[in-house]
């Protein structure tokens, strides 16, 4: 594609130095559609990128990493794995360069800051008054009580008189894993226990903080704190650290395991892994995900940006037990599956599901030691154990589909039904052993594998899937920027065609053109009116139907985003009394054993049907009505095309074929309207809604908090009472901004429409001018030399044009 994109700059070049000043001597109306074209073209070419980035999600431990390992060609482990469980929240990217290394972004010194403080609050009684008083780093004056940690629940369970086995039990967890994540970063290991004391205070150090328990840090552990130091520091002025394959193998290893495995895993934002494997080099980008579950689910925000606005695949990883709710319910909660309502009815570029089924080798296994009488190899077990589970993994996701989707809501819409369609037909499942790979890969004699080839263990298949699917993708972008460039080519040429065919018409006299022009003049008499008609109704839709038509579709997505906030809440009886108090105070949004979002809850019950009523409604009535509008001044067209051409030696057929060639082109640069506007309201909508709906819900909770309304007996019921009086005023908040966006699209895609039709407000007027040339242009083009000059000056431009190859092959 290298070639055809260099071919492309080529034209668009030669449009803006050759073809363009031409166009401005002898077609000065036609420069500015064009100029809008070649930039778009540009823009086009600037943006192109093929890569098919993989997401891999799934839990902690599941083997994500192993399997990344294995597809970049498995015999060293090139992405550390294991160790630090549920206590990081980063992404690790896998991408193609030729210089191998790795960049990390850390995180800012409140995450720091938030671990401190959650632990000197869980464990308050414990450790007791400090020994001296603690002082805060100036860029902590700022911070608002919702970026801390929420005191503990149980000692409070009382007020309402309620046990609290389960609160209580992740509330130990949530302690359990602090003291772990303090112990990685400054001993640099989880399971290195220190006194928390001395454990907070060198916290405190590497946050540019003050020793208030009363310790002194360790040799052992200066070189950490120093790091962790550097890290911070590198955050606080947005620098990024990074490490090229100048280092050493062995320094470059130990780094890396630091980052993605070791002590600094908590505090890394993102890491990218440069590397020059051969899936990679194809357009593959591997992305291994935060696992499901990990503490306080920090990893939804990092997982629902690369799921919801990146990933082109996404990969369920999942053991021998098969899919688990948890997991199926990230794909709800990513915003994966609302992000695809947009495109349901054209899915071709949608992301799609693929299931990775690990550790079939323990599987077999254990069918081949439960075997007494030995019947079937080891082998053998492993195929039938891959066979029976890909059929159950498609039962699993159809299920949970349509558990956690389908029948989530009152009734299923057609678009959720059409998305879990989509998903479905699309599916893959693959059962493998990333370990007996690297076994098979290694060939080492005291670890001898099973399988007898690499084929057996499912990972070749797996990545001659993704490698498939990148050239899918790589083929099917540049098949579009193909097409966009043939047309572009294709119009230019019509036009340079036509203006060749007017200087080239004949001399006649003014009499004969005048008989011409009034003969044509009342064979167009009927078709003018024909054509009033049909542009007064074109007209009528776009400035009066579609608006009101949006206005009526938002009114009726309102009412039903109003249905599904109010499922949504009967839900939320269900929490308890302290997770609902800690989301009042925090203006309706709570973080912990178990999350309240209703900012975020409330725009996606709103986000879908609005997305619905975009792509189901207001865009195929679009494209339908301007579908038909260009079909109707085609074919009036072409019976004027047909009227002339019988004429016989009064009229120049290349002239009457030109032209009507440029409307064809015209109208099928229409065909596609708006495809390229889905992305950016997927991206605009959800954070305009929020934005809207935020409003009433958090002065709703300021007011409540102010009366003392979230203390005291009742106050789980008082709560509720509050967010189910909610429903009508927010969506009534997000009814106009709803209708701004859709209105805004609109606007975008009928100034498309307009700018494309700019030259043919009036086709007939275009083609009659084009059969009957204007006293002045016909004295003009009378002038033989400049007739001459004009016509060698458009070879020379035709003749210079390039991008001949990339047009025929779009055709």
């Amino acid at each position: 594609m290298q070639f055809e994109i260099q071919v492309i700059k080529q034209l668009v070049k030669w449009y803006e130095e050759t073809a363009r000043p031409f166009l401005l001597n002898t077609a000065q109306e036609k420069v500015a559609d064009f100029d809008k074209d070649a930039d778009r073209l540009s823009k086009a070419v600037e943006s192109f990128d093929p890569e098919l980035a993989v997401c891999f999600l799934g839990s902690s431990g599941i083997g994500k990493s192993t399997l990344i390992n294995a597809l970049l060609g498995g015999k060293q482990a090139v992405v550390p794995s294991g160790g630090v469980g549920p206590l990081t929240a980063q992404a690790v990217v896998v991408r193609y360069r030729e210089a191998p290394g790795f960049e990390v972004e850390y995180h800012n010194p409140l995450r720091l800051w938030r671990t401190i403080f959650g632990l000197e609050r869980a464990f308050k009684a414990e450790l007791g008054a400090p020994a001296a008083s603690p002082e805060l780093p100036a860029e902590l004056d700022d911070m608002e009580e919702s970026d801390l940690p929420e005191e503990t629940m149980a000692d409070q369970a009382a007020i309402e008189g309620e046990s609290l086995p389960e609160q209580e039990q992740q509330r130990r967890e949530r302690r359990e894993e602090l003291r772990r994540r303090a112990q990685l970063l400054i001993t640099g290991s989880q399971e290195q226990s220190r006194e928390l004391r001395y454990l907070l205070d060198c916290l405190r150090e590497a946050a540019d903080g003050k020793r208030i328990w009363g310790t002194n840090a360790d040799q052992a552990d200066e070189d950490r704190i120093r790091q962790i130091k550097a890290a911070l520091a590198l955050a606080k002025s947005d620098g990024r650290f990074a490490l090229n394959g100048s280092a050493t193998k062995e320094e470059f290893q130990r780094v890396l395991r630091d980052h993605a495995t070791g002590f600094l895993a908590p505090m890394i934002k993102s890491l990218t892994l440069n590397l020059q494997a051969d899936l990679l080099r194809e357009g593959v980008t591997l992305v291994d995900l935060p696992g499901v579950g990990i503490v306080r689910d920090v990893h939804k925000d990092v997982t629902r940006r690369w799921i919801r606005e990146k990933a082109r695949a996404l990969v369920l990883v999942v053991d021998h037990r098969g899919l688990q709710e948890s997991l199926a319910e990230a794909l709800k909660q990513s915003e994966f599956l609302n992000s695809l309502l947009y495109s349901a009815d054209e899915p071709v570029d949608d992301p799609i599901l693929m299931v990775v089924v690990t550790r079939m080798d323990d599987v077999a296994g254990e069918r081949y030691r439960q075997d007494t009488e030995k019947s079937k190899r080891r082998s053998q077990y492993f195929l039938e154990a891959t066979e029976e589970a890909k059929t159950r993994l498609r039962g699993d996701v159809r299920r949970y589909l349509e558990e956690i989707w389908l029948n989530d809501t009152a009734a299923a819409t057609d678009g959720r039904k059409r998305v879990v369609r989509n998903l479905l037909d699309k599916l893959e499942v693959h059962p493998l052993s990333a370990p007996e790979y690297a076994r098979l890969i290694a060939d080492d004699d005291d670890d001898r594998p099973f399988l007898k080839n690499l084929e057996q263990t499912g990972v070749p298949g797996f990545a001659g899937s993704l490698s498939a699917l990148a050239g899918e993708r790589r083929d099917r972008a540049g098949r579009r920027l193909k097409e966009q460039t043939a047309l572009f080519h294709e119009r230019l040429s019509v036009t340079l065609r036509l203006i060749e065919a007017q200087w080239e018409a004949e001399s006649r006299a003014e009499e004969e053109a005048a008989r011409l022009r009034e003969d044509l003049e009342l064979f167009m008499r009927p078709l003018r009116i024909e054509l009033g008609v049909r542009q007064g109704a074109y007209r009528t839709f776009l400035k009066k139907g579609a608006p009101q038509r949006i206005e009526d579709l938002v009114v009726a997505a309102r009412h039903k985003a109003s249905k599904e906030i109010d499922r949504y809440l009967k839900r939320l009886g269900t929490s308890h009394w302290a997770t609902l108090r800690a989301s009042v105070r925090r203006g309706g949004r709570y973080s912990g054993a178990s999350d309240i979002n209703l900012p975020t809850e409330f725009a996606l019950r709103f986000e879908e049907p609005v997305a619905e009523v975009w792509g189901k409604d207001i865009l195929k009535d679009i494209r339908r009505e301007t579908r038909e509008y260009a079909q109707d001044c085609v074919a009036i067209v072409e019976q004027v095309s047909e009227w002339a051409l019988a004429q016989g030696a009064r009229v120049q057929p290349k002239v009457v074929e030109a032209q009507r060639d440029a409307i064809r082109a015209d109208a099928k640069k229409l065909e596609n309207v708006g495809h390229e506007m889905v992305k950016e309201m997927r991206d605009e909508a959800k954070a305009r809604l929020i934005d809207a709906i935020e409003g009433p819900i958090k002065k709703a909770c300021e007011e409540f908090v102010r009366q003392n309304m979230d203390v005291g007996p009742g106050v789980r019921h008082r709560i509720l009472e509050l967010y189910e009086s909610l429903p009508d005023k927010v969506t009534e908040a997000a009814e106009e901004p709803a209708k701004r966006i859709l209105l805004k699209l609109f606007k975008s895609v009928e100034k498309e429409i307009l700018n494309t039709f700019a030259d043919h407000q009036n086709p007939l007027d275009s083609v009659a001018e084009a059969i009957v040339s204007s006293q002045e242009k016909y004295l003009k083009r009378g002038d033989s030399q400049m007739k001459k000059r004009v016509l060698e000056e458009l070879r020379e431009v035709e003749q210079s044009m390039p991008g001949d190859s990339i047009a025929s092959s779009a055709v």
